[in-house]
């Protein structure tokens, strides 16, 4: 049977009752400059200082309402948005909490900050931990470092997945189309993508020996690409001129997805380092036996990182 107060706690999630007003934070250099919102602990703005160009997606309602979500402790959806853990039901949003709740800013420096969500009564209702996250935001030049540290503050083994979200701008210029953008990945890849949307998984192929591959709306007819161990260590956004002008280094994630909506107007494409993937769609399942799921041994801590560069 559903913990009730675990479908309490998700509503006040949906409703947006867990989180208050959003306090901004702002580092920068001579390169760049980069905006992160108490809330979520989400990046908001990664600019270049030169022309002040914007390369984050700004939330736009209509086409999907956030810039870069951290995801904690589960990514995507699961079977009846709930998992098992002990004997019990739980209620778990898509994606996880994290990204609604009000983090504490434990510093903010000229280039770096740190944020902090810690487990409450209030998340324990969704998930029965205790548990320290931490995101520590760094810049160097025209980097950006984005750092996540997980600890297990309990007495029993933690099972959690994480991962990051950010969206960017794509057309990156005004009077240009999504569709003369492509991906392009640092080495050739043999890849399968994974469709998790169904009540079993499947698979096809999505690369053959292959750097790049042009961004149209039939890719994302089906939902998110979902990879897994990719050889490249980064994979970038590519301008109808040629120019990679976005990096991301995604060595340290055993998953990655890319995500937009198939519609010309969504000017967005998410790319997403997950440690771990969504749970089936076909029964209701035990949270530690996600694939890839991490197993945190108590008063331990795992820590991970991923890099922008523009």
């Amino acid at each position: 049977m559903k913990n009730i107060y675990s479908l309490m706690a998700t509503m006040m999630i949906l409703t947006g009752c867990a989180t208050e007003k959003q306090h901004l934070f702002t580092i920068e250099n001579d390169e760049i400059s980069v905006e992160v919102s108490s809330v979520g602990a989400e990046l908001k703005s990664l600019k270049t200082r030169a022309n002040g160009l914007e390369y984050l997606w700004q939330a736009n309602p209509n086409y999907w309402p956030r810039s870069s979500p951290l995801l904690f402790p589960v990514i995507g959806t699961s079977f009846m948005d709930s998992y098992l853990h002990e004997g019990l039901e739980y209620s778990m949003p898509q994606h996880g909490f994290a990204r609604d709740y009000d983090w504490k800013c434990l510093y903010q420096q000229q280039d770096s900050m740190s944020f902090e969500l810690r487990a409450s009564a209030e998340t324990q209702q969704l998930y029965p931990f205790d548990f320290v996250l931490q995101v520590n935001y760094t810049i160097e030049k025209s980097r950006l470092r984005v750092h996540y540290q997980v600890r297990n503050e309990g007495k029993t083994v933690m099972p959690f997945a994480i991962g990051g979200h950010p969206g960017f701008k794509c057309p990156l210029k005004e009077k240009e189309s999504r569709s003369s953008y492509s991906l392009v990945f640092e080495q050739k890849e043999s890849l399968y993508r994974y469709y998790l949307t169904g009540a079993e998984p499947d698979s096809a192929l999505f690369l053959n020996n292959q750097k790049r591959i042009a961004i149209s709306n039939h890719l994302f007819e089906s939902g998110a690409i979902i990879l897994k161990h990719l050889r490249s260590s980064w994979v970038g956004l590519q301008n109808p001129d040629g120019n990679i002008y976005l990096k991301m280094n995604i060595e340290h994630f055993p998953y990655f997805a890319i995500w937009t909506k198939a519609e010309d107007d969504a000017h967005f494409i998410c790319l997403e380092p997950w440690q771990a993937l969504p749970g089936t769609r076909k029964s209701l399942q035990q949270i530690s036996d996600k694939e890839g799921a991490i197993l945190l041994a108590p008063q331990d801590s795992f820590l991970t990182m991923y890099e922008i560069e523009i």
